[in-house]
């Protein structure tokens, strides 16, 4: 009974913290990363959200700074990045809650229960998708995706911190390891 009592607040928690995003990653495992030095972007990237656009990149550069490659343009770069916010409609979670009590004979009872339902509110979320490509080639090398990264309703300074977040943990694993 007590256990019941003390794992509904907890399983609540658990319930709400569910609603971060995913971050799915592929790559060629031919590839040798560690041979590549520099990066720049790919011109006439796709129509998104202008200031959406630019928070990705700043991100991007950050992040391939962070890890030693440098800022190149033109025939300098050995890597070419590819982003593109994809703006998608969700709809939210709705979380019920519910206690009842009740008594049997000389006995008691106390019972709790947490439902959750995708039927709430729509909500325009972005997931934000990076390429690496080989800039002789033109082939992707590198891919991921962080799906859910920038929910609705966000502050400038909220969405700044979701993206850096996003392309952090997206490229936490690139360069991948050599083969």
């Amino acid at each position: 009974m007590r256990a019941a009592r003390a794992a509904a607040p907890a399983l609540l928690l658990l319930l709400t913290a569910c609603g971060g995003y995913r971050v799915r990653t592929d790559y060629d495992r031919q590839a040798d990363f560690h041979a590549y030095r520099s990066f720049g972007f790919v011109p006439g990237q796709d129509p998104g959200p202008e200031l959406l656009l630019r928070r990705v990149q700043r991100a991007v550069e950050a992040e391939m700074g962070a890890k030693g490659f440098t800022g190149a343009t033109g025939p300098d770069a050995d890597l070419l990045v590819r982003y593109q916010p994809v703006m998608h409609v969700k709809r939210g979670p709705v979380f019920t809650f519910g206690v009842g009590v009740g008594s049997y004979g000389p006995g008691g009872g106390v019972g709790a229960g947490v439902s959750r339902s995708t039927g709430g509110r729509p909500d325009l979320v972005a997931d934000i998708a990076l390429d690496i490509l080989d800039a002789r080639s033109r082939s992707v090398l590198w891919h991921g995706t962080a799906e859910n990264a920038v929910g609705p309703s966000l502050t400038p300074e909220e969405a700044d911190a979701a993206v850096q977040k996003a392309v952090k943990d997206l490229l936490a694993g690139f360069p991948p390891p050599r083969p």
